[in-house]
């Protein structure tokens, strides 16, 4: 009868033992699941942030696209207006030298004017 009672106890070890095994395999497998799920989660945010920097980043891309063909705008703008001033400082020089050559040229004339009327009153004199 011990022995059968021993035998009893034993069988009910094995089949709580075998209880707790099963029920720990079931929290392991729970707990993997929910390891799995929270990993898709956290690789579909990674992915999904990684994305929003793309687009980001392309979007600042064209954004300074956009701003450079602006710069380049403005910059030949101002070429273009330097340039203007330029030659008009140049035309201006010209003039301005034009004007005192005709200065010049009308100054010489007078004094040759006088000059050939001053010979032309000696010649009378003598």
């Amino acid at each position: 009868r011990i022995q059968v009672e021993t035998e009893e106890a034993k069988v009910k070890f094995l089949k709580l033992h075998q209880e707790d095994m099963a029920a720990l395999r079931q929290e392991a497998a729970e707990k993997e699941s929910a390891y799995q799920d929270q990993l898709a989660e956290v690789k579909a945010n990674a992915e999904s942030d990684l994305e929003a920097l793309r687009q980001e980043a392309s979007q600042t891309e064209l954004a300074l696209e956009r701003e450079m063909a602006k710069v380049k705008e403005t910059a030949k703008s101002k070429i273009a207006d330097i340039e203007n001033e330029a030659s008009r400082m140049i035309q201006e020089a010209f003039a301005s030298a034009d004007a005192a050559v005709a200065s010049e040229v009308e100054k010489h004339r007078e004094t040759s004017r006088k000059l050939d009327e001053a010979i032309e009153a000696a010649k009378e004199k003598e």
